[in-house]
């Protein structure tokens, strides 16, 4: 469950964070009790953090991490704008990025995924042999799971999964303002956006999936580190028999079609120095060898009914804003099995429209692993599910990325179903100063009823402030006066916190605010150029392996084995670039978002920061 802090500024809201870590641990009230109160029982301001565990042991340790600012794993800190909601983007993914038990703790946890989930199994039990859930939830190593790898199976439960964690959003409050799909995450992104009714979307999802799996298992796929002209000057040799299947950046495509041919472009590829990675996969996909299914897709495709769409699409079969109804045209889902999946494109074209938070839908982060090396300006992109986090823990966490960068989450939804309680905890951390010289300092707090109040006027909910300060009776002349003083009072509320919050700035004689306590500082630039030697050598190991502790979500003080590859330490495509951004801020080094590919153990990494800071 999330504890959610907001204040005027960042003192404000370490001292908050200092105050309710002394207040858990001693004789505190229920961990989801001190959750919701915190949900709907204060204002909202732009400095945030949100907290994610389930007792109050585990909220403690992570309040006094953020109370001395030691920027421990645990704590999702930021700021935004004032009444600013930033532009977002939902990336939903494609095949490929399914997993054994994909979606169960949520199934067992969320109510509303259950619920959604629920609905879309429903709706595709008619074209699957046996119930989705048995497949998609069943444990690791078993024939059930082994099914989810099957693209008849593959398909239809990401559809089923993304619309579920699409419904689990809307739910909260995340509204998108554009909705972009790799593959067969467009037909997710189709649905949603209301172009395809359930029914619909459900068949034609089914049946892409079901006439591709009935394809013979030949073929092959190949993700290459090059650009797609270079790509395609390649492939020239070979006859139409392989294709470029998705351009997924400047630098990154994936070839797709005949064994032997993709085996002789690899080799091409090699002599040439680029390298290339061979995918896992059952069929060649969004290549010449999907031709035999195109017809009969186009038949069952004929019969669906389209609608024009209530959110913006991005199209990745054209790379672009679909400004009119290109979905909506039959035509459009037959060639998209064929078509290259111009992903990166698609990317450009939503940031021209001012995207400014990318959210991804789907089992794993795999969309936002690819972004960066598009969108290297771009905020990191935050995904809903992550393979390596429990799946309850991993979506909250995505919410509070969402919210601590200004979008409007409505977390007293995500309490709902636990019928918790109001209670008492501390105030509001007022930034407060003295104007006597000599006089002692204070730091005086509201009673619980007062701060109720006024924290109540902060939230601006009309409905909310007439119903609980409201009288008795429910008279409707009472109400509808405390309506009306709710603009009046919450002005000068906002007045009286920026002038204590600001120290009294503007004043003739301001007071003498008390300076806050240093908490332990993080090492920067500067301060490893000043080494030397030995000294830089251990500062630069000492940093390489925090930092990997920070990505993969360990605990402080977790060390590795410097010699071992990045990936079999568990790294993914997200956690990489992760860690990648920390060492830009930590070293003031332009650093490729390719890092753990191009320097393949922390030692080689460790050796190239150390060259470069010399």
């Amino acid at each position: 469950m999330p504890l959610v802090l907001t204040a005027k500024d960042a003192q404000a809201l370490s001292d908050q964070a200092g105050a309710l870590a002394e207040h858990l641990a001693g004789e505190a009230p229920e961990a989801v009790d001190v959750g919701h109160t915190l949900a709907v029982g204060r204002a909202r301001f732009d400095h945030r953090a949100v907290i994610i565990g389930r007792e109050n042991g585990q909220f403690v340790d992570s309040l006094a991490a953020l109370a001395r600012k030691s920027g421990a794993p645990g704590p999702v800190t930021g700021s935004c704008r004032a009444g600013h909601t930033p532009v977002t983007g939902f990336l939903f993914t494609g095949q490929g990025s399914q997993r054994p038990g994909m979606g169960a703790r949520l199934y067992a946890e969320h109510p509303v995924f259950a619920e959604a989930f629920d609905e879309v199994a429903d709706a595709l039990g008619e074209h699957l042999e046996r119930p989705l859930g048995e497949v998609m939830f069943a444990g690791p190593d078993t024939p059930e799971a082994e099914l989810l790898n099957e693209t008849a199976w593959s398909q239809p439960a990401l559809f089923a999964l993304e619309v579920a964690l699409f419904r689990c959003a809307e739910d909260a409050g995340l509204r998108p303002d554009h909705l972009l799909g790799h593959s067969v995450g467009e037909i997710a992104a189709a649905h949603v956006a209301g172009v395809l009714d359930l029914p619909d979307a459900c068949r034609l999802v089914a049946a892409r999936g079901r006439l591709m799996g009935r394809l013979p298992e030949r073929g092959a796929m190949l993700a290459v580190r090059a650009g797609e002209d270079e790509a395609r000057a390649v492939l020239t040799a070979h006859g139409g028999l392989v294709d470029v299947a998705a351009v997924n950046g400047p630098a990154s495509v994936v070839i797709s079609g005949a064994e032997d041919a993709v085996r002789e472009a690899a080799k091409a590829f090699a002599d040439a120095g680029v390298s290339t990675r061979r995918l896992t996969v059952s069929h060649a996909f969004h290549s010449p060898l999907m031709e035999p299914m195109r017809q009969e897709f186009a038949a069952i495709v004929r019969d669906l009914s389209f609608h024009p769409a209530r959110i913006p699409l991005v199209s990745t079969v054209t790379g672009d804003v679909v400004r009119d109804a290109a979905m909506s045209d039959p035509a459009y889902w037959v060639d998209q099995v064929r078509s290259t999946v111009r992903f990166a494109d698609a990317l450009r074209a939503a940031d021209r429209e001012g995207v400014e938070l990318w959210w991804e839908i789907g089992p794993d982060a795999v969309l936002s692993g690819m972004l960066p090396d598009v969108l290297p300006q771009a905020a990191p992109p935050v995904p809903a599910q992550r393979r390596d986090r429990p799946e309850p823990e991993a979506l909250l966490t995505a919410f509070a990325h969402a919210y601590v960068r200004g979008a409007p989450v409505r977390w007293e939804r995500l309490f709902a179903h636990r019928e918790p309680r109001r209670v008492e905890l501390p105030t509001y951390a007022f930034q407060r100063g003295h104007y006597w010289l000599g006089a002692a300092r204070r730091t005086a707090a509201l009673p619980e009823p007062a701060a109720a109040f006024w924290d109540a006027v902060g939230s601006m909910d009309a409905d909310r402030f007439a119903e609980e300060f409201g009288a008795t009776g429910g008279d409707p002349a009472e109400s509808a006066a405390l309506r009306a003083a709710l603009p009046v009072l919450a002005r000068w509320r906002e007045r009286a916190l920026a002038t204590v919050g600001d120290g009294g700035a503007g004043r003739t004689a301001g007071p003498a605010v008390e300076e806050p306590e240093a908490g332990p500082q993080e090492s920067g630039p500067e301060d490893l150029r000043a080494l030397s030697g030995d000294a830089l050598e251990a500062a630069v190991t000492e940093l390489v392996q925090a930092e990997m502790a920070l990505a993969l979500g360990h605990p402080e003080g977790r060390t590795f084995d410097m010699e071992q590859e990045f990936m079999d330490l568990g790294f993914t495509s997200l956690a990489a670039v992760e860690m990648r951004n920390r060492l830009v801020a930590r070293t003031g080094l332009e650093l490729p978002v390719s890092l753990v590919f191009d320097f393949l153990t922390p030692a080689e990494l460790a050796e190239h920061l150390r060259s470069r800071l010399t």
